[in-house]
């Protein structure tokens, strides 16, 4: 009887810890789902095409813009990308 209950307790805060930490990862992982989301809208408004090819019909009647002050934004937009993805996700959670 006494293992009996010692079996439960043990299963029941094994099963809890593994409950919470997937709880955390998918938090996590949602996080990540958005940024990627942000990434590639932003990704295919500069390269339209590339959306286009991707299946993306809302890029259909959009072209390149290549011009130094786009080009200059894109890389700003990168390096905002860049800083959320190192500064908001923990990557050891994901």
């Amino acid at each position: 009887m006494k293992k009996a209950v010692i079996a439960a307790v043990v299963l029941a805060v094994v099963s809890f810890g593994w409950t919470a930490a997937a709880a955390q990862q998918s938090a996590e992982d949602a996080k990540f789902q958005k940024f990627l989301d942000g990434f590639w809208d932003g990704y295919f408004k500069f390269f339209p095409t590339a959306g286009t090819v991707a299946g993306f019909a809302k890029y259909n009647d959009k072209l390149e813009d290549l011009s130094s002050g786009s080009v200059d934004k894109f890389h700003d937009q990168l390096d905002a990308f860049n800083t959320e993805l190192v500064s908001k996700i923990d990557r050891m959670k994901l």
